[in-house]
């Protein structure tokens, strides 16, 4: 078969081309051969730092990791504002200094006089919290037919944004004012005049606060308090908003945990008596302004209370709350000892304001003579 002429595929390339080119069609067909393809502008693109040296590649690398560092900042930054507008418009309410209550909470508490009575059971003493949610705490409680006094409260808060979880009191039994003041005497006094003694004086006070208040001494000297037997006390909690019992039954437990180790804590006792405080608290949770109690007794033991539901008398006022039911008993006494000294003692404590404000509760029993606070209460 003969060869085909390619004349003819020639021709129409020949037609289009054989007139010459206007100079705007030479730009054009300038332009578009000397511009690269597609697939090239990308492989330049995507390979341009292969001609990069490595000190410009680390240069670019740190000044990445300086934008996202500016980035997540600025986030950080955006979010802590808006957690404490939420916290402070949505949720209001102040903290407690640390010490506000201190020893107004105890002389407010005592009238001037033995004939100045105590104040009825229906409309109990309080004292201002400077909180919106939780405005007044009881300064007398009546727990199993015995009346307590309130030595200090204070606000337990977490985070640095000082999110509020609950209000917190420490009461101690009227009855047992006298042993209690014999025992912080003691503290600070020669042993051979612990019995002479009946009341510190202003240096001896000054020595008693500083022993209390010191972040090693001052535990051994609470742990030596709270272990001697002979007085009853109550930790009041009141949660600023509704609260599952995992949290608060969470919060005691760590506090049990980080003080009960090495002697005195390796028996099988010990450990038998942690998971029964565990099983104190079942599922559900306590509502906002509905209180908790811990109670301790004379030897020790512990008692979980939850206070029943707030109730309002015809002026308006709201009655003083019974202790409620008894959620459970642990009898081992160092449970007990090792949640008051998580509040009372020790470098880090639950809440700063009410150490401080206990501190400051108990000079003001410390400077009265033995005997004289439980007359002047009851």
């Amino acid at each position: 078969m003969p060869a085909r002429s390619p004349l003819p595929l020639l021709r129409p390339l020949r037609r289009q081309y054989a007139r010459p080119l206007s100079l705007p069609r030479l730009h054009r067909a300038i332009h578009l051969s000397l511009r690269p393809s597609l697939p090239l502008k990308r492989f330049v693109r995507s390979n341009v730092h292969l001609s990069h040296s490595p000190e410009s590649a680390r240069e670019e690398q740190s000044k990445g990791f300086k934008r996202r560092m500016k980035l997540y900042i600025l986030g950080l930054t955006v979010t802590s504002i808006a957690m404490i507008i939420n916290i402070n418009f949505f949720h209001p309410g102040l903290d407690t200094k640390a010490g506000e209550s201190s020893s107004k909470t105890l002389n407010d508490a005592l009238p001037s006089s033995p004939m100045a009575g105590s104040p009825g059971l229906s409309d109990p003493e309080t004292v201002q919290t400077g909180d919106s949610i939780i405005p007044t705490i009881p300064k007398h409680l009546i727990h199993n037919k015995a009346e307590y006094l309130l030595l200090g409260h204070g606000v337990r808060t977490v985070s640095f944004l000082r999110i509020r979880v609950y209000h917190v009191g420490i009461y101690v039994a009227v009855e047992d004012i006298p042993r209690l003041q014999h025992l912080l005497i003691g503290q600070t006094v020669p042993d051979s005049l612990e019995g002479l003694a009946t009341s510190l004086v202003k240096p001896e006070k000054d020595a008693l606060r500083r022993l209390l208040l010191d972040p090693l001494k001052g535990e051994g000297a609470w742990d030596q308090i709270l272990k001697a037997e002979g007085v009853k006390s109550v930790v009041r909690v009141v949660p600023v908003r509704s609260t599952d019992w995992g949290h608060l039954r969470d919060g005691w437990i760590r506090a049990v945990g980080n003080r009960g180790k090495g002697e005195g804590f390796e028996d099988d006792e010990f450990g038998e008596a942690v998971g029964a405080f565990k099983k104190v608290f079942g599922k559900g949770g306590v509502g906002k302004g509905r209180g908790v109690r811990l109670a301790r007794g004379r030897a020790g033991d512990l008692k979980v209370w939850l206070e029943e539901e707030a109730q309002e008398e015809e002026e308006g006022k709201e009655k003083e709350r019974g202790h409620g039911d008894c959620l459970g008993e642990v009898r081992d006494e160092r449970i007990a000892r090792l949640i008051w000294l998580g509040y009372l003692a020790g470098k880090n404590v639950a809440c700063e304001d009410a150490r401080t404000s206990v501190v400051e509760g108990v000079m003001e029993l410390v400077e009265r003579p033995v005997g004289t606070v439980e007359a002047q209460v009851v």
